[in-house]
């Protein structure tokens, strides 16, 4: 039979030899519940299968007062970080039948205006990777909107959802530790902007690694990275580095976006990894395990974080009440050490 491209239930009625009413309870996701049998329910969507059946979305957002729609909020694309979490909530979402609408804040200052968006179009939920520029305000609206949300990769102090984060105090400990088995002593660390959590976990994780063996911290051998030209600001931190006397012998990299500029530097001031300086950095793949030699590296698993993130975004839209505070999760992170491990 040729498929039609407009298919009313009533057609899927005649063809299966049923009534309406039994298209709409099994099209619909009731049937089990109205005791309609199996060998039916079959029957009635091979016929709409066959006659080339699409639902209409709006009329059944319509009736139902729910849109089937979900928001996701992500700094940028560019990054295959936020490409992983991306892939990874459009895909859960699809199997749990949404559909999502992805904004990319970039550069835009204004995401009150992003976010009156996602309210207009009156999505269901929101999954949220926070920038830097994100206003406590912003949070507060969401808030008072009622509109489940949660945040994924990096918490902010405050906001009162479910939070999945990488173990950041992991992340900076293992990188360090890593370091100091190499028998090094003058142990760098470069992290980003200290307004991020991820950011003072990390350190706060460099410096009890560092304490715990005995390795003497050396404040100025701790380089704040940030600013609008950051790569500028890594470059320099790398040269401050390279001045001292005697020589660091291993640098933690622990900022994701500091990893590329800081080892083009170093690659540009003539110093070879590893035989002259020890590196260890946060993974973005494939970049770390495609150097030669590839470089060590905490991987985080963006997308767990993202997996997690999206099933306690189902369950607030499911009815759960959202938590009265801050309920942060900790996904464990990993050091890679070689391209297979």
């Amino acid at each position: 039979m040729p498929k039609s491209k407009n298919v009313h239930l009533g057609d899927i009625a005649a063809a299966a030899g049923v009534n309406v009413s039994t298209v709409s309870s099994v099209l619909g996701g009731h049937a089990d519940k109205r005791r309609i049998s199996k060998i039916l329910q079959q029957k009635v969507l091979a016929a709409a299968d066959e006659l080339g059946y699409r639902p209409n979305l709006l009329a059944q957002s319509l009736r139902s007062g729910k849109s089937r729609l979900l928001g996701l909020i992500l700094p940028d694309l560019s990054s295959t970080v936020y490409a992983d979490t991306c892939r990874t909530v459009t895909e859960f979402a699809a199997k749990a039948n949404f559909r999502v609408i992805i904004c990319i804040l970039g550069n835009n200052d204004n995401h009150e205006s992003l976010v009156e968006q996602l309210v207009d179009y009156q999505v269901e939920g929101i999954v949220i990777v926070p920038n830097t520029k994100m206003k406590i305000a912003l949070f507060r609206a969401l808030e008072h909107s009622g509109i489940p949300f949660v945040l994924a990769d990096r918490s902010i102090t405050g906001v009162n959802t479910f939070q999945v984060v990488p173990d950041n105090f992991q992340t900076g400990y293992i990188a360090t530790e890593y370091l100091i088995s190499k028998g090094l002593e003058r142990i760098a660390v470069i992290v980003g902007t200290p307004e991020l959590n991820s950011m003072k976990e990390r350190l706060a994780g460099f410096e009890a690694a560092m304490k715990k063996h005995d390795v003497r911290l050396r404040p100025p051998f701790i380089r704040i990275v940030q600013g609008d030209n950051f790569d500028l600001a890594v470059h320099d931190s790398i040269d401050n580095l390279l001045e001292w006397r005697p020589p660091i012998d291993g640098i933690a990299i622990l900022c994701r976006t500091a990893f590329a500029p800081a080892i083009e530097q170093l690659n540009k001031r003539g110093i070879k990894i590893p035989s002259d300086m020890k590196i260890v950095g946060i993974d973005i793949p494939p970049f770390p395990a495609l150097l030669n030699p590839a470089i060590a590296a905490i991987k985080i698993d963006e997308i767990e974080i993202a997996k997690r993130a999206f099933e306690h975004l189902m369950s607030l839209i499911a009815g759960e009440a959202r938590p009265p505070d801050a309920v942060i999760e900790t996904v464990p992170v990993v050091l890679r050490t070689t391209p297979l491990n």
